[in-house]
């Protein structure tokens, strides 16, 4: 599966692989996620892109000399999201339902 962001600064891509194959078969995932970084960094460097632990570092010094009031809408958001969850609605439409009453504006996004 595979999930593109568009709602940061930094496009990218989030991909998810399941361990179990088509047949049922568990692969062997010892030390895997080892294996993958490297291979994932190699590709990145010899394509040009943007290379994940540079954009750790940018998202760290962001935090660091962040917007004080961005950060405490961020943070509002987060709680009411949160507390939202919590409260186990039956569906997505019950949850964002709940944010609107408390006052959160609901923007749909759609990949095309």
């Amino acid at each position: 599966m595979a999930c593109t962001h568009k709602d940061t600064d930094n496009l990218h891509i989030h991909l998810v692989a399941n361990r179990i194959g088509l047949g049922g078969e568990v692969y062997d995932t010892t030390f895997m996620s080892n294996r993958s970084a490297r291979a994932v960094e190699e590709i990145s460097r010899e394509m040009g892109l943007t290379i994940v632990n540079d954009v750790h570092k940018l998202k760290q010094h962001r935090a660091e000399h962040a917007d004080p009031t961005r950060q405490a809408v961020k943070e509002q958001l987060q709680r009411i999201a949160y507390g939202e969850l919590g409260r186990g609605h039956n569906d997505i439409r019950d949850f964002l339902a709940a944010l609107r009453k408390q006052g959160v504006r609901i923007i749909p996004m759609e990949n095309k």
